[in-house]
C-alpha cells in the first residue's frame, strides 16, 4: 500500500468513524457482496432509521474503502481447517471492526536472550472474523478497537511485543490497565486452582486446545521458527503456511476464552457475596486480569535483572567453604559416626555434583533412629520404606538434644547456601518469576532471591546498576491489615482493625495485652523486644490456622521463639478470645458446611447424622483409613454406622460408588472434608484443608494488592529490579530527587493495597541504600531530605 493511499483511507475512516463504531456496537459489519455492493452483515433488525440513512449517504465511501482494502491485501481470503470446522481468513482492512473480545496473537523473530523480539505479524479473531495484521497496520488496528477487550495466550509476552511495535502504545497499555487484557494461559491455571487446588502451572496453547476443545494444533510446526523471514518483506509471495499457522492460534485462543470464561463464571457464582463490589470488571474472572498485570510487571523485572558484587560473592564462598570443612571435621570426631561420609578409592571425601559431601544414607538413618529412641521423639516415617524421615526441617526442631543433630543440620544449611552462590556467577542475574502459586503469591527461581538468608551477607551481594541507588520499600504488617479488612467485611467489626486505624503497632498491642499492661507501659519493659517477637509468631501463625504443635515449630523456625505445646494452646486461646475476639469466628471449624458442600447435602442434614464435632472428626479419620488419635481402632459397628450415614447423605453422583465401596484413604478424605475458599478479589482455591482455608483469604488479598502496586510502579516508569512478596527493590538515578520519588512510590503502594482493604489503612517503610541491606531504614538530613543509609561499622 502506498503512503498516499494509506493516508487517504485514514481520512475516509475518520469521516465514517462514528458510523463504524455504531455498527460494531450493534454486532453488525459492512462488507462488499459478490456484485461489489456494500451490504450489512448480521441481524439487520437492529438497524435504526438514522443508521440506514447514514449508510445510504456513505454508500460510495464504503465501496471505495472496502474495494481498496480487498485489492490491497497481500493474501486473498483463504480457508484453514481446525478440528471438524473450516474457517475463512484474510488480511485486516482498515475499515473492518471486530467485536469484543478480540483474540490477538503475535508471531516474531526468534527470541534472543531477554531481548524483546520484533513482530512479523499479528493474528486476530472475534469468533466470526479472522484476520492477519501487517505490523504497519497494527497501530491503526489497536486505535480502531481502543475500547475492546483483548485475549492472548501468554499475555506477558504479547503485551511487550505489541507495545514495542506501536508508535503510540497508549491505547494498548490502557486496555491492560483497565483490566481489558486477558490470558487463557492464566485463566486455565486459575480454573484448575478453583476446581481442585491444582498447582497453577502454565500450559501451552496446544495442550489447552486438546483439553478443552478437543482440537489438535501442531505447536512443533516448522513455520513457528521462521517468522523472521517475513520481517520487512512483502507478503505477496510468502509461503501460505506462515499464515495458516498464525491464524489458528487466534481462532483457538478466542474459542478457549469463551469456554474458560463460562467455566470460571460458574465456579464463581456461589462466592459472589464474598467478593468485593465490581470484582469481575476490576480484577477479572477469578482475578485473571489482575494476574495479567502482575505477570507483565514481573516479566519486566526479570528482563531488567540485578547487578551482583562478585567480590562479595567470593568472600562469602570462602567463608562458607571454611564452615563446611569445620563442621565435617567436627562430625568425624564424634563417636559412632564412622562411615557417615562416603569416601572415594583414595580415601578422600566424596562430593556430589551439587558440591555437597556425599553422606551414607543408611548410616544417617541409623544415627537419627538412635536419637529418636533416646529422646522419645515421634518421627515421621517414609511411605515406601518406613524409615525415619531425614527431613532437615523436622530435625532442626530438636538440635538442642544432640551435638550430632546440631552439626548435621548446620552442614545441610551451609551447603545449601553454598549451592545458592553457584547461581551468582555473572555480573548480572535475571531471576525467573512465576506469577502465581496456590496462595496467590509469586515464586522465584534461578536464583530464588525471594528466600535469601537475612544474614551472612547474601543480600549485600546485590547492588544497584552503576549510577543508581536502591530504594527498598516493603509493606508494614500487611497480612495483619488484610486480615483485619476481611474480618471487618465479614463481621462488621474488627479490634485488630481498630488498633491499626489508631496507628498502634499490632505486635506491641498483642504483647501488651498478654502482659496485662497498657501500651505505653509496655514500651518501658526491658524485655519488650523479645515479647514483641513472640507476638509476631502468634499474630501471623494463629490466624493462618496453625494448631499448637505446628505453632511451636513455626515460632522456633521463623522467629527463633521457643514455647511449649501447652503454652501455644494458652496463647492461642488468649489471642482469639481476649486480644482479637473476631478471630474466634474466623477460626471456627466449618467442617459440617464443607462436608455438605461436597456431598451436595445441607449442613442441617450433616448435623442430623453427625451431631457433635467429635463424631464428625471421627468420620474424617475413618474415611482416611485411620484409627483413633491414641492409636486404638474404632468399633466395627461405629465404622458401619459412619459409612451408612455418609451414603444416606450423599447426593453427589461422582462420590456414590466410592462411598458405597468404602474406598477409604487420603484421597476420599480430601474429596469429602476439604472445601473451597475465596479471596475478596474473587480467586478460588478448591479442596483445601483447614489451615489453607484460613490463610488464603488474607495472604491472597495481600498478594493481589502487591501485584497491583507492582504493575502501577512499572506503569509510572520506575525501574523495579526485584520483588519479594511484600517488598520491592527499585533503582533510582543518583542524580534525582530521592525524597519525592520515595513519597510517590510509597503512595502508589499504599493506594493500590487500600483499594482492597477499604478503611483499613496501609503503611510502608523504605530506605535508600547503595546495596541491598536487611537492616536499612530511612534517614534524613536536617531539611527532611532522604539520605543514603549506611551500616554501622
Amino acid at each position: 500500500m502506498t503512503t498516499n493511499s494509506h493516508s487517504t483511507q485514514l481520512r475516509m475512516l475518520m469521516r465514517t468513524q462514528q458510523l463504524f463504531d455504531t455498527l460494531s456496537s450493534l454486532g453488525l459489519q459492512v462488507k462488499l457482496n459478490t456484485a461489489g455492493a456494500p451490504e450489512v452483515v448480521g441481524d439487520i433488525r437492529k438497524l435504526t432509521d438514522p443508521v440506514k440513512q447514514a449508510l445510504r449517504e456513505h454508500r460510495q465511501l464504503f465501496i471505495d474503502v472496502l474495494s481498496d482494502v480487498l485489492s490491497d491485501g497481500p493474501t486473498a481470503l483463504r480457508n484453514v481447517r481446525l478440528g471438524n470446522e473450516t474457517y475463512s481468513f484474510g488480511n485486516w482492512g482498515l475499515s473492518e471492526r471486530l467485536l469484543s473480545p478480540i483474540a490477538i496473537d503475535t508471531e516474531t523473530e526468534l527470541i534472543e536472550g531477554r531481548k524483546i523480539p520484533k513482530i512479523a505479524l499479528a493474528s486476530v479473531s472475534d469468533g466470526t472474523i479472522h484476520r492477519l495484521i501487517d505490523p504497519a497496520d497494527l497501530q491503526a488496528f489497536i486505535d480502531a478497537h481502543s475500547d475492546c477487550h483483548y485475549v492472548c495466550h501468554n499475555a506477558a509476552f504479547d503485551f511487550v511485543v505489541i507495545r514495542k511495535a506501536l508508535s503510540d502504545p497508549a491505547n494498548w497499555v490502557q486496555a491492560c490497565d483497565d483490566g481489558r487484557l486477558h490470558d487463557t494461559m492464566l485463566l486455565d491455571s486459575l480454573v484448575r486452582l478453583a476446581r481442585s487446588d491444582e498447582f497453577p502451572t502454565n500450559r501451552d496453547l496446544g495442550t489447552l486446545a486438546q483439553s478443552y476443545l478437543k482440537i489438535a494444533i501442531d505447536k512443533d510446526d516448522p513455520y513457528r521458527l521462521r517468522y523472521g523471514e517475513l520481517i520487512g518483506q512483502p507478503w505477496d509471495n510468502a509461503e501460505p503456511g506462515f499464515f495458516t499457522y498464525a491464524i489458528k492460534d487466534a481462532i483457538v485462543t478466542w474459542s478457549l476464552y469463551k469456554v474458560l470464561s463460562a467455566i470460571a463464571e460458574k465456579l464463581a457464582v456461589p462466592f459472589a457475596s464474598q467478593m468485593l463490589p465490581d470484582c469481575r470488571s476490576r480484577y477479572g474472572l477469578l482475578t485473571e486480569s489482575l494476574q495479567v498485570r502482575g505477570a507483565i510487571a514481573l516479566a519486566h523485572i526479570e528482563r531488567t535483572g540485578l547487578s551482583i558484587d562478585q567480590g562479595q560473592v567470593e568472600r562469602t564462598k570462602k567463608t562458607l567453604d571454611a564452615e563446611v570443612e569445620r563442621v565435617i571435621h567436627q562430625i568425624q570426631t564424634l563417636p559412632g559416626t564412622d562411615g557417615f561420609f562416603k569416601v572415594d578409592s583414595c580415601g578422600d571425601l566424596s562430593w556430589t555434583a551439587a558440591g555437597k559431601p556425599s553422606i551414607n544414607r543408611s548410616k544417617l538413618i541409623e544415627i537419627l533412629s538412635g536419637i529418636a529412641s533416646d529422646h522419645g521423639i515421634d518421627v515421621p516415617r517414609t511411605e515406601k520404606t518406613d524409615d525415619v524421615s531425614t527431613s532437615v526441617k523436622f530435625w532442626s526442631q530438636h538440635v538442642a538434644l544432640s551435638v550430632f543433630l546440631s552439626l548435621w543440620v548446620r552442614l545441610e544449611e551451609t551447603t545449601k547456601l553454598r549451592q545458592f552462590l553457584t547461581g551468582l556467577n555473572s555480573d548480572r542475574i535475571h531471576p525467573r518469576y512465576m506469577p502465581l502459586v496456590r496462595t496467590g503469591r509469586t515464586s522465584c527461581s534461578r536464583p530464588n532471591i525471594q528466600q535469601l538468608p537475612r544474614s551472612g551477607g547474601f543480600r549485600e551481594m546485590i547492588v544497584p546498576t552503576q549510577g543508581h541507588y536502591f530504594l527498598t520499600i516493603d509493606y508494614s504488617a500487611i497480612e495483619l491489615r488484610t486480615l483485619a479488612a476481611i474480618c471487618q467485611r465479614r463481621y462488621g467489626a474488627s479490634r485488630l482493625g481498630d488498633v491499626i486505624r489508631k496507628g498502634d503497632d499490632p505486635h506491641a498491642f498483642t504483647a501488651a495485652m498478654f502482659e496485662g499492661v497498657a501500651l505505653d507501659a509496655f514500651e518501658e519493659l526491658p524485655n519488650k523486644k523479645e515479647l514483641r517477637q513472640r507476638s509476631k509468631a502468634l499474630n501471623f501463625g494463629i490466624p493462618g490456622g496453625l494448631g499448637a504443635k505446628s505453632l511451636v515449630a513455626y515460632a522456633e523456625s521463623t522467629y527463633g521463639v521457643s514455647m511449649t505445646i501447652e503454652e501455644a494452646q494458652q496463647f492461642r486461646q488468649k489471642l482469639v478470645v481476649d486480644v482479637y475476639p473476631e478471630l474466634s469466628k474466623y477460626l471456627d471449624d466449618d467442617l459440617p458446611q464443607t462436608l455438605a458442600w461436597n456431598l451436595k447435602a445441607t449442613p442441617f442434614g450433616v448435623r442430623s447424622q453427625f451431631d457433635t464435632d467429635g463424631r464428625l472428626g471421627a468420620a474424617k479419620r475413618i474415611v482416611a483409613g485411620k484409627g483413633r488419635a491414641n492409636g486404638e481402632s474404632y468399633g466395627d459397628a461405629f465404622i458401619d454406622q459412619t459409612w451408612a450415614s455418609l451414603k444416606d447423605l450423599n447426593q453427589n453422583a461422582k462420590l456414590r460408588d466410592r462411598i458405597a465401596n468404602r474406598d477409604a484413604g487420603e484421597q476420599l478424605s480430601r474429596d469429602l472434608f476439604n472445601g473451597p475458599v475465596c479471596t475478596p478479589t474473587g480467586r478460588i482455591r478448591g479442596a483445601v484443608g483447614f489451615s489453607q482455608a484460613r490463610n488464603t483469604p488474607f495472604q491472597g488479598l495481600a498478594a493481589d494488592g502487591a501485584k497491583l502496586a507492582l504493575w502501577r510502579l512499572c506503569l509510572a516508569g520506575y525501574r523495579c529490579v526485584a520483588f519479594i512478596h511484600d517488598e520491592v527493590v527499585i533503582e533510582l538515578p543518583i542524580e534525582s530527587d530521592h525524597t519525592e520519588h520515595a513519597r510517590t512510590i510509597d503512595r502508589i503502594l499504599c493506594e493500590s493495597m487500600e483499594e482492597l482493604t477499604g478503611d483499613i489503612p496501609v503503611a510502608c517503610q523504605y530506605a535508600l541504600t547503595d546495596r541491598w541491606h536487611k537492616d536499612a531504614e530511612a534517614v534524613y538530613d536536617t531539611q527532611g531530605r532522604l539520605l543514603v543509609w549506611r551500616p554501622k561499622s
